[in-house]
């Protein structure tokens, strides 16, 4: 780090701490200057250059999370795998009195050849990365959809058996300003079982 300097009042440069003159002439500024002028990379304050090329970062706790990368503002200060899911519960039948619960967040089916329906929720700008619909009926199938908010042809973005995964995403950004998001399933039979759903993605 480069030195600083404290000034007196004679207009005379001093490196800092020096001990020259009386002890009344000392700058009380001299133990701070002491202090920024021995900060180094050894302290862990400082990791790297502040500015490098066209990026620039910030200090977080004692992570450097970078807030602009190349020449436009990144998304998002943090990177990494995350989780979206619902109980069974989350899931509406095609008609409600198909539908039961027995006081558990499981959803058991009423009657036979009913699909059921899940919103989910996620950060626009997600990159979905896997999606799977747990339960009993594993002979029946599940599919993440998504919808046009406007109107227009929905598509489909992933699907499998239920009680298994799927980690081939179509069209897998989440755009919410033209999308909402949904998982339904095959028609079900009576006291089959779906336990939950989730969406595994990235920032």
């Amino acid at each position: 780090m480069a030195e600083l300097f404290s000034r007196y009042a004679s207009g005379i440069q001093w490196t800092a701490g020096a001990m020259t003159g009386s002890v009344m002439g000392i700058s009380g500024i001299n133990p701070m200057i002491d202090r920024l002028n021995s900060i180094s990379t050894d302290d862990n304050l400082i990791t790297g250059s502040m500015v490098s090329g066209t990026s620039t970062s910030v200090i977080v706790g004692s992570i450097i999370a970078p807030v602009i990368s190349g020449t436009g503002l990144s998304k998002h200060a943090y990177s990494g795998t995350y989780y979206w899911s619902c109980a069974g519960v989350g899931f509406v039948a095609d008609e409600d009195y198909v539908a039961q619960t027995y006081f558990n967040p499981a959803l058991n089916m009423g009657a036979d050849a009913h699909s059921v329906y899940a919103s989910a929720t996620l950060p626009h700008g997600a990159l979905i990365l896997a999606a799977v619909v747990y339960g009993s009926a594993t002979d029946e199938t599940w599919a993440l959809k998504r919808e046009p908010i406007a109107g227009g042809a929905g598509a489909t973005l992933g699907g499998a058996n239920i009680d298994t995964e799927d980690t081939s995403i179509d069209n897998a950004t989440v755009d919410n300003s033209a999308y909402s998001y949904y998982f339904d399933t095959s028609s079900l039979d009576t006291n089959d079982v779906i336990d939950g759903a989730r969406i595994t993605y990235t920032l």
